[in-house]
């Protein structure tokens, strides 16, 4: 079963490969557009290349930076989770008695929950 932190990276991952096909796909649609503009007048071709070159360049530059800012971000989450569960660890080994009884409140207010939305009725 994939941990949490494997989940957090195979997302990161995920969308680092998303920005990286956005900005190939935004060139190859780009460079289509000037193939087709080519076959009606060559002067727009020339004169629109360097645009669509530094727009795809943009596109570019900005999913690399989305991408690295989802590396970071999942960095940041993957030490928050570490810190939580750390701290969770912690409070379990230092109060044992608080924190069976804590679960076990919680238990039956989550079957309290339940039974009382499947409408059942045990009289």
């Amino acid at each position: 079963m994939p941990t949490v932190q494997d989940r957090i990276d195979e997302l990161a991952d995920q969308t680092s490969q998303a920005a990286r096909n956005a900005a190939i796909d935004a060139k190859r649609v780009g460079n289509q557009a000037l193939d087709r503009m080519a076959s009606t007048a060559s002067d727009w071709r020339d004169e629109a290349a360097p645009l669509v070159d530094r727009m795809a360049d943009r596109a570019s530059t900005a999913a690399r930076h989305g991408a690295e800012w989802v590396r970071d971000s999942s960095g940041r989450m993957r030490q928050q989770v570490a810190r939580v569960s750390d701290r969770t660890v912690g409070y379990v080994r230092d109060e044992p008695v608080r924190t069976a009884l804590m679960a076990a409140a919680a238990g039956v207010v989550i079957y309290a929950v339940v039974r009382m939305l499947s409408g059942r009725s045990d009289r």
